[in-house]
């Protein structure tokens, strides 16, 4: 099958890593890869193009700048001929549709990584694709969500449940697996102590992920087991609330506390070994690709009640209300008392349910048909 694969960059994000990780398993499977993107820019880019997939420029230069792209989505349509076109983020989505009109005989599928009540975190201009992207979710064979949750709230929103497949993210197993070593070797190049335990955020610097709830747990934490602990906050971003994330880890690190903020790690691995305590403080989530990857290398999680992360958290780690960093912080504290963590059952489930190799191939047989897949159904 001929699958095209569209998306708005190749920068550093969980849904750009997860498209990286897709095209990657489709092409092994046997499926012929093309990526679009809107701009051709980002860390994941290497490693598409390293295993032999074209990505393909569609050369969007503003925010307001719609006609270049929709005129390279469909010149590029009609070389390819994808037998399905798979989008990712609603920019890309909205302007894939130049290529549902261009080749109508391929199966249009989007992937729904936003809900409306999401929304708040984003500002307005991804209201506004995300309006368009419902007003126009007609014109779709299929649409996926990658948590229950998230299907549910868009079904509310008004996208056809008939349509909705849910379809939970899978990890590289392989890729993600227990090894000490590999995060002891980390923790030294950073400067921190590979022997003292290490709790850490992984995400982008933006209102959603509520970096100020790990810091207010952080705080708690030192008043009750002061210089225990040491803190990683891995992640990039611009604007006011990610500028008041750096100057609260400044602060941090005047006072003392054992604190790196890491902007990009190519392989992520090495930090999840590293982390004694992975930490989620989302106000908003689908089913996040780090915890998954975190919890398949053996890490003891602690996360917010958001999307589908009770459901894949089961009985390991601890899940919290949203915003309460106290609750975060006596998890924190029971962890570092408690010795070493056992986690050979948390990586078997996790290699068991949430493998990227089945995943895909459930992906691949959405896009292969017109009508809905009955077995992914919402």
């Amino acid at each position: 099958m001929k699958i095209a694969l569209v998306i708005s960059s190749l920068e550093v994000g969980g849904a750009e890593s997860q498209l990286c990780q897709i095209a990657k398993q489709l092409k092994n499977d046997g499926h012929e890869m093309e990526v679009w993107l809107l701009r051709k820019r980002g860390d994941f880019l290497a490693s598409v193009e390293g295993v032999g997939i074209p990505v393909l420029n569609l050369g969007k230069r503003s925010r307001i700048d719609v006609l270049r792209p929709s005129i390279n989505l469909i010149r590029y349509t009609k070389a390819f001929s994808p037998d399905a076109i798979f989008c990712i983020l609603p920019s890309a989505c909205l302007h894939a549709l130049a290529a549902k009109f261009a080749y109508p005989k391929a199966v249009f599928c989007w992937r729904i990584v936003a809900t409306k009540s999401t929304l708040p975190n984003y500002g307005r201009w991804a209201g506004l694709g995300y309006e368009l992207q419902r007003l126009l979710a007609g014109l779709c064979d299929h649409y996926i969500s990658n948590s229950r949750a998230g299907a549910l709230s868009a079904v509310g929103d008004g996208f056809n449940r008939e349509k909705m497949h849910v379809l939970q993210n899978g990890v590289d197993t392989n890729f993600f697996k227990p090894d000490p070593e590999l995060g002891k070797a980390w923790l030294s190049q950073i400067g921190l102590d590979p022997h003292r335990p290490v709790i850490g955020i992984v995400g982008r610097l933006d209102l959603a992920k509520d970096h100020e709830t790990f810091f207010k747990a952080l705080t708690c934490l030192e008043a009750q087991m002061p210089g225990v602990a040491q803190y990683v906050i891995l992640g990039r971003g611009s604007g006011v609330h990610a500028d008041l994330v750096k100057s609260r880890i400044e602060a941090f690190h005047r006072q003392g506390i054992a604190i790196r903020h890491i902007e990009h790690e190519s392989d992520m691995s090495r930090v999840y070994n590293a982390l004694t305590i992975f930490t989620m403080t989302s106000v908003s989530e689908g089913l996040p690709n780090a915890l998954l990857e975190a919890l398949a290398c053996g890490t003891y999680c602690v996360v917010t009640d958001v999307g589908d992360c009770a459901e894949v958290m089961a009985s390991d780690g601890v899940v919290a209300n949203i915003k309460d960093s106290g609750v975060i912080s006596i998890a924190w504290r029971a962890r570092l008392l408690s010795g070493e963590y056992e986690s050979a059952k948390q990586v078997r489930r996790v290699q068991k349910r949430y493998g990227l190799q089945a995943m895909v191939r459930s992906l691949a047989d959405i896009l292969a048909q017109k009508e809905p897949s009955r077995a992914f159904l919402l």
